[in-house]
C-alpha cells in the first residue's frame, strides 16, 4: 500500500485534477479475502 499526502494532486478518469484527500473521500473500498494464513484468515481493503 502506498501512502500519498492529502495535498498531492491526482487526475480523475474524467480529466479533472483534484487533491488526493478529496479523491479518497469519494472512493469506494471493499474487504476481500486473501486466503488463509498460519494465524487465520487474511483480508485486504
Amino acid at each position: 500500500m502506498a501512502i500519498t499526502p492529502r495535498d498531492n494532486h491526482v487526475t480523475r478518469p474524467s480529466g479533472a485534477v483534484i487533491r488526493a484527500g478529496q479523491a479518497v473521500k469519494d472512493a469506494v473500498s471493499e474487504r476481500r479475502s486473501c486466503g488463509n494464513g498460519s494465524k487465520g484468515s487474511r483480508y485486504s481493503d
